[in-house]
């Protein structure tokens, strides 16, 4: 980062905590008006988990490789 101490909340840029806040305002609608069923969130829980999942392993073995 260009500053030697930055804030904590610079890491993102602010398109993308409004994209993290839409997303997780959407999810949390969607959980509890019950518009979508439960199968169809399950599909898309897995769908978005195991991305994450495999993001973090690489990350992990590109830290303790390095």
């Amino acid at each position: 980062m260009e500053t030697e101490r930055p804030v904590v909340f610079s890491f993102f840029n602010l398109k993308s905590y409004v994209m993290m806040f839409s997303m997780i305002t959407m999810g949390v609608t969607l959980r509890l008006t019950g518009l979508v069923s439960p199968a169809n969130l399950a599909l898309v829980y897995v769908t978005m988990g195991i991305p994450l999942l495999m993001s973090s392993i690489r990350f992990y073995y590109t830290f303790f490789n390095s």
